[in-house]
């Protein structure tokens, strides 16, 4: 507290609506030689003692600018908390984790150890430069939601216990499903297997669907990852790889923001794929809703009927050869992938491969990926309708482009 009256003796004489706060106990040893450094430089109302609150985070998100005058300080969890609401961070350099973290990761400045005359020129630099502050402050939360999930780290922790959790990532690939994505995001938030991470990916939507992804996020636990991109990626099988190349769970879901899923589909697809090691994707029949998530059809039985009325009545798991030719080179049976879940790293030497060819499908992308999955290993299917795959009229796969539409599967079923 020294160093901080210090700093603010120094920069509220410069900027006079400048103000501090100083949240936790005083030190009674020092608080004299305090008190007179900020009355000489005469700013004493320009620091605020609020005493001991434990309850910190409006003064985080209130703030411009957090302060960490530590002179030692291993790994402070005010950094954390700080960025986790986008306000970057001004420290001593060689004083512990913290300002290291800061210094890599860019969401925040380094001062030279105890110069307390540049800790004030850093505070008012940024407060000069909003677009400096704005970026560092990203830059955090950035980082913050990428390596400090609190359900990761529990997840972690029960797994270091001898408890054999699997781990999940689910990625949310949105473009334009505003209106949508909260009961997306609460479907998957009210899975039963408990979910490792959950990351949605906007693809430069126009409808207003980052306000509301913002909006929802924080009531949803684990609290996602949100991304958003710069430019649109102009096919969503990028924002496949995107979202592979982002998570770190074993095993990963592919949830399109406009469907809805069951409450045990992530646990019983999963136990498929930890019950059969060679299995490389599991997936479940899948029920039809419309825009207003009234029913349209309770399977896809009829739309695979012309290739078996039996096959998809009862649970399989079949090589790649025995599922293409019981159907997949005649069409994509697994027609919906929020039906899907993947071993990531199958997935991820599929996209890392092949992502040209797969992009080059328009329409057709997802069963190009299923077929070179399948010469990697096996997939397992479970027959009760545990996903819920939403029908828009006017989509391509209901009508609209029929000759491209036609062209692709051709070419498709050559491929397999």
């Amino acid at each position: 507290v020294d160093l901080l009256a210090e700093v603010a003796a120094s920069a509220c004489q410069r900027l006079d609506e400048l103000h501090f706060v100083w949240v936790g106990p005083r030190d009674v040893a020092i608080q004299r030689a305090v008190e007179n450094t900020l009355r000489a430089a005469g700013v004493e109302a320009h620091i605020h003692f609020v005493g001991l609150d434990f309850d910190t985070d409006d003064y985080y998100a209130g703030a411009d600018v957090y302060a960490l005058t530590s002179r030692e300080d291993p790994f402070p969890s005010v950094v954390l908390e700080s960025l986790s609401v986008g306000t970057p961070v001004v420290a001593f350099a060689g004083t512990g984790g913290g300002a290291d973290f800061i210094e890599r990761n860019a969401c925040g400045v380094v001062v030279p150890a105890n110069d307390t005359e540049s800790f004030a020129q850093a505070i008012l630099g940024l407060l000069g430069s909003e677009e400096a502050r704005l970026d560092l402050g990203f830059n955090g939360r950035q980082c913050i939601d990428a390596e400090f999930s609190f359900r990761r780290y529990a997840i972690d922790l029960v797994r270091m216990a001898g408890i054999d959790l699997p781990t999940v990532s689910v990625v949310v690939p949105n473009y334009n499903y505003a209106h949508l994505i909260e009961g997306r995001l609460s479907s998957i938030a009210s899975q039963t297997l408990p979910l490792y991470e959950i990351i949605v990916l906007d693809d430069c939507s126009t409808d207003g669907s980052m306000a509301r992804i913002e909006k929802v996020t924080a009531s949803i636990t684990p609290e996602p990852r949100v991304v958003e991109n710069s430019q649109n990626s102009g096919s969503v099988f990028r924002q496949w790889k995107k979202g592979v190349d982002l998570a770190s769970g074993e095993y990963i879901w592919i949830a399109e923001a406009d469907d809805l899923s069951k409450p045990d589909f992530v646990e019983r697809i999963v136990a498929e794929l930890r019950r059969h090691p060679d299995v490389v994707l599991a997936y479940s029949q899948s029920g039809q809703i419309d825009l207003d998530g009234e029913a349209l059809a309770p399977d896809y039985l009829e739309y695979t009927r012309e290739l078996s009325e039996a096959r998809w009545l009862t649970p399989y798991v079949a090589d790649g050869k025995e599922e293409t030719d019981a159907g997949l080179a005649v069409k994509n049976t697994i027609p919906n992938v929020s039906a899907v879940i993947f071993r990531r790293k199958s997935l991820q030497k599929v996209l890392d491969e092949h992502l040209d060819e797969i992009c080059s499908y328009r329409i057709a992308g997802d069963w190009i990926a299923y077929l070179h999955l399948l010469t990697m290993g096996k997939v397992a299917y479970v027959p009760d309708s545990l996903n819920l795959h939403r029908r828009h009229a006017g989509s391509v796969t209901i009508g609209g482009a029929a000759q491209a539409h036609l062209d692709e599967v051709r070419a498709a079923q050559r491929r397999a």
